[in-house]
C-alpha cells in the first residue's frame, strides 16, 4: 500500500508513514497514536480539536508503550490490554516557529493498534477529552463526517487489513 506524505501547517511538520514491526532506535519519540477497532469500527475521542483517535505526548521518561496506554485511558477511559506497532509517522520540521520549538528537526510518532482492549461502560467527561464514540470506517479508510487527511486515510484502512 502507497503512503502519501502529509503537511501538518500549524507545526510545519512534514509526515510520512513507515510500516515497521520496530521504532527507530536514534530518533526521538515525542508523542502517540492508537487505532481501536470493533466490529468494522474505530474509537475515536471527541477533543478541542474534533474527533480523533485517541493521541498524546509522550512524558519524560515514559515508553512509547507506557504513554499509549495512559494516553488511551485517559481519552478514552479505554484498558488496552494487548496492542502492536503499526509503523510511524516520521516527521520532519520544516521551519521552525513557536508551535514546534520545543521539537527536534526528526522525531516520530508510534501508531499502535489494539489487538484486545477493555472499554469501560462509564465514560468520565475530562478536560482534553469530553465524549468517546466508535464510528463506521469505510474501506476507503474515510470515517463519515470526519476530515481525516489522506494518508490517514490510508493508514487506517492498512491497519484494517492486518487485523482480519
Amino acid at each position: 500500500m502507497k503512503f502519501p506524505t502529509d503537511f501538518w501547517i500549524e507545526t510545519q511538520n512534514k509526515l510520512t508513514f513507515v510500516v515497521s514491526k520496530t521504532l527507530p532506535s536514534k530518533i526521538k519519540m515525542t508523542a502517540v497514536k492508537c487505532l481501536i477497532f470493533r466490529g468494522g469500527k474505530i474509537l475515536m475521542t471527541k477533543v478541542p480539536r474534533g474527533w480523533d483517535i485517541p493521541t498524546g505526548h509522550i512524558e519524560e521518561g515514559e515508553s512509547p508503550e507506557e504513554a499509549i496506554k495512559r494516553e488511551v485511558m485517559e481519552e478514552t477511559g479505554t484498558v488496552l490490554k494487548k496492542f502492536h506497532l503499526l509503523g510511524y509517522l516520521y516527521s520532519v520540521k520544516v521551519k521552525e516557529n513557536e508551535k514546534n520549538k520545543k521539537y527536534p528537526k526528526v522525531s516520530a510518532i508510534p501508531i499502535f493498534v489494539a489487538d484486545r482492549f477493555v472499554v469501560q461502560r462509564k465514560f468520565e467527561r475530562l478536560l482534553e477529552a469530553t465524549d468517546r464514540k466508535f464510528f463506521k470506517i469505510y474501506k476507503d479508510g474515510s470515517i463519515h463526517s470526519h476530515n481525516h487527511s489522506p494518508l490517514m486515510k490510508n493508514i487506517f484502512s492498512y491497519a484494517l487489513l492486518t487485523i482480519k
